[in-house]
């Protein structure tokens, strides 16, 4: 048996089904729910002719879909494409022509580029929605609802074999000339992220890990992992740090808000006990300083953060 992320994650979910490992927003997952909805959007994209090695584009903000959508790729062995949420007509076609989809994952709220290039984009024949607060009469919508499609499938497993020469793609943000997709094997990704980035926080369980049934050893959460990752998960910084913390049992909170604000995110380290806060350069790491010196920001209790042990920057994807 090879590492494969999605082995990996029913294998953590088998041994701690009901343990946390997701918050966003108002929702929190524990591991076998995630895993149940994620098993009803894989069986959903097998039925629709998605199979190992194909792409499905994910064009949303942060959100618990995000990551279903991400584990039921990882089901599948298919790859799913992180798409930027700011990308406008001519760049949402630009990476859709150059990964090439069969499936695409969108919110309402992104409809008007996703109706303008749609029709440019062979062999996709999939589309889900996923509801937003974006009015539901604004734009004509592509697809079918999200929702609906989780609702007619099954939660349970029973997918064909995996391989740790599955493929997780991700793609760069453009800032050194077009979007490009950076791919790695699943147990490349494994082996350099989640058994070699732990290493300041007391050790790292899963660096112990030589076969890909001991992933139980982790499943208590030993390092107390509780990471807040302020990229958003269709970059790099979002998608990594969550496979870092979740093959080590840990709990993974997503920011929601649409904007940057850093007293908010200083809030949300307090109230959510948050271990690790990963950040991308000083365009984050400045105001968050700034905002933790003032001093209402944590209303004068600097106690508030005794949970906060590392603080992690990454700048490229």
């Amino acid at each position: 048996m090879e590492f494969q992320f999605a082995d990996l994650y029913e294998a953590l979910t088998d041994a701690g089904p009901d343990a946390p490992v997701l918050v966003a927003g108002d929702v929190r997952c524990t591991r076998a729910v995630l895993d149940g909805r994620a098993n009803q959007l894989a069986h959903h994209l097998d039925r629709s002719g998605i199979t190992r090695g194909d792409r499905v584009a994910v064009y949303s903000h942060n959100r618990v879909e995000w990551v279903e959508s991400l584990l039921a790729c990882w089901k599948l062995g298919a790859a799913a494409v992180n798409v930027n949420y700011r990308y406008v007509e001519d760049e949402l076609r630009y990476v859709l022509d150059d990964s090439e989809p069969r499936a695409l994952i969108y919110e309402r709220g992104l409809a008007a580029p996703v109706t303008g290039v749609i029709g440019d984009v062979p062999g996709l024949d999939t589309i889900l929605v996923l509801e937003d607060d974006s009015p539901v009469e604004s734009v004509t919508i592509a697809g079918d609802p999200y929702e609906g499609a989780l609702g007619a499938a099954s939660v349970g497993r029973g997918f064909a074999p995996r391989s740790g020469d599955d493929i997780h793609l991700l793609y760069t943000g453009g800032t050194t000339g077009m979007p490009k997709g950076v791919v790695w094997r699943h147990e490349d990704l494994y082996t350099n992220l989640a058994r070699r980035h732990t290493a300041g926080l007391g050790g790292a369980p899963s660096g112990g890990i030589e076969r890909p049934d001991q992933i139980v050893r982790v499943s208590g959460n030993p390092l107390g992992l509780r990471t807040l990752a302020l990229a958003p998960l269709m970059h790099g910084g979002g998608q990594y740090p969550f496979i870092i913390t979740t093959f080590n049992g840990g709990v993974s909170i997503l920011s929601t808000d649409r904007t940057f604000d850093a007293s908010r995110v200083l809030r949300l380290v307090v109230d959510e006990d948050v271990m690790t806060l990963n950040i991308i350069g000083d365009a984050m790491g400045r105001p968050l300083a700034e905002a933790a010196l003032r001093e209402d920001a944590l209303r004068g209790d600097a106690d508030d953060v005794g949970s906060l042990r590392a603080i992690t920057s990454g700048e490229r994807c």
